[in-house]
């Protein structure tokens, strides 16, 4: 197994989990979200622990499958992405016909900006940006299973020395 095919299996061995985990995850915060844009919660500490944790873990998510995952596909496919930006990643990856909606994910990389960055986002822009995290995250857990499905059927981890 060659370097690369190592890191993407690691990659796809703790996506695998941090799946679980978000999907674990969100069916916690169900209770909450989608927040009423019209009547938002009170301010208050549970509140706003819940809003904290899950753009964290949308974040965390998000910058797993792209970062970590999408570049170890492209490398082991033999494409170099270090020095390309996320944009040119998630070209990338749907010239592999991985990411199918390029804008899609092209938002949801905007929103995991707008939730990681401090960009002093007022209640309603907060509760508009949670809401559209919300909205993808499915995207985000399906993304993992297509990965993983991608790799599986190229036989990406395959020894080619011993195959």
């Amino acid at each position: 197994m060659t370097p690369e095919q190592e890191i993407l299996e690691d990659a796809l061995v703790a996506l695998r989990q941090r799946q679980q985990r978000f999907r674990e995850e969100l069916a916690d915060h169900a209770q909450v979200f989608p927040l009423s844009l019209d009547n938002l919660p009170p301010d208050t500490l549970a509140m706003r622990t819940h809003l904290a944790a899950f753009a964290k873990r949308y974040e965390m998510t998000q910058d797993q499958i792209v970062r970590r995952l999408f570049r170890s596909v492209a490398a082991v496919t033999g494409i170099v992405v270090r020095a390309k930006g996320i944009g040119e990643l998630i070209e990338t990856m749907h010239a592999l016909g991985i990411v199918e909606d390029v804008d899609k994910w092209h938002q949801i990389t905007r929103v995991r900006n707008e939730l990681a960055h401090d960009y002093a986002l007022t209640v309603p822009e907060l509760a508009r940006c949670i809401n559209e995290a919300w909205d993808f995250s499915p995207d985000l857990i399906a993304m993992i299973d297509k990965v993983d499905r991608y790799v599986a059927e190229r036989t990406l981890l395959a020894d080619k020395d011993h195959d």
